[in-house]
């Protein structure tokens, strides 16, 4: 084998080498990090390091469940672990802690703005996650640890998503309660079967809602009391699918009220920036490793490549 020969053989092996560490280091779906959400992505390296649940949807409309999160807090929060705020719908709000200590008002706290009472109650079902404390003063410090916050968010967001498996819905139920995409949908059958104009808001009780329910429940033969119970549920959506065959069923909507559908849009342009990122970085790695192939000819410059190639791939991750 002559000197050419050896010098191509070695470039060809270098080049698997160099591809091998970029694919290994740089795997698509990961971007470059920013200084605003470090926190989110330190929070999120540590809670990695946990094993997943084995019934876990691995991506949701090719998203990974730790970058739903992140754009999650991103929207909520902006990345600060120690934003908090009163609800003022729920100032007058009374419920227990722990220890049945009664308390006044409910406050949303840390990266992922959870409620107070929303993480107590996270925290009873699932055993795993790191105990918050007895007290709402110990509760509160728990939440703003980063580490922790993240972890009851990712809990809640996967109960969302595996329950309306639908992305929009599942940050719907997250920001307006577990309930509302739901009772919002059971609006839209309501209208779709009986031409009506109810707002799909989420909120069942009013006058106009419950007057639709029990005409639904008055024509199936079942017990009227305006109430949306396990047997009127399954019975409106058996009703629905009857007439509508041909459309989807789904088990959310988006409540239509002055501040979810505009926090779903927030979140869906930090999905959309997410993407982005993920597919300049595998287009980038593409282009890089063609272009050493090509470079690569006994006839180029192979150390005038390197050089440039260092340089350009600098620039572009930097």
């Amino acid at each position: 084998m002559d000197y050419k020969q050896k010098m191509l053989v070695t470039g060809e092996i270098l080049a698997s080498v160099l591809a091998y560490v970029y694919l290994k280091d740089n795997k698509p779906g990961s971007y470059a990090p920013n200084p605003r959400t470090s926190v989110i992505q330190t929070a999120s390296r540590c809670s990695n390091q946990k094993k997943a649940s084995p019934v876990q949807k691995e991506n949701w409309e090719g998203f990974s469940l730790d970058q739903l999160v992140d754009a999650g807090i991103e929207v909520e929060s902006n990345g600060n672990p120690t934003a908090e705020r009163l609800e003022r719908h729920l100032e007058n709000t009374y419920f227990k802690d722990a220890k049945g200590n009664p308390i006044k008002g409910v406050r949303s706290i840390g990266l992922g703005q959870l409620l107070t009472t929303t993480a107590m109650d996270l925290e009873k079902r699932h055993p795993e996650l790191p105990r918050l404390g007895g007290t709402l003063a110990e509760v509160k410090s728990s939440l703003r640890n980063p580490q922790t916050n993240r972890e009851y968010t990712k809990a809640l967001l996967l109960e969302e998503l595996e329950y309306y498996q639908n992305i929009d819905h599942a940050f719907a139920a997250y920001n307006s309660g577990h309930k509302r995409p739901e009772f919002a949908r059971i609006q839209e059958r309501l209208n779709d079967l009986y031409g009506l104009h109810l707002v799909t808001n989420g909120y069942l009780k009013n006058k106009a809602s419950q007057d639709a329910v029990r005409k639904f429940q008055k024509d199936h033969g079942l017990k009227v009391d305006g109430i949306v119970g396990p047997i009127t549920y399954a019975k409106l959506r058996e009703a629905w699918k009857e007439n509508f065959p041909e459309k989807k069923d789904l088990t959310g909507a988006i409540p239509v009220n002055p501040y979810t559908p505009n926090h779903i849009r927030k979140v869906r342009r930090v999905l959309k920036k997410i993407k982005e990122k993920r597919n300049a970085n595998r287009n980038f790695l593409e282009i890089e490793i063609s272009g050493y192939k090509r470079n690569n000819h006994p006839s180029r410059n192979n150390a005038q490549f390197k050089v440039d190639g260092t340089s350009k791939r600098r620039a572009f991750l930097g």
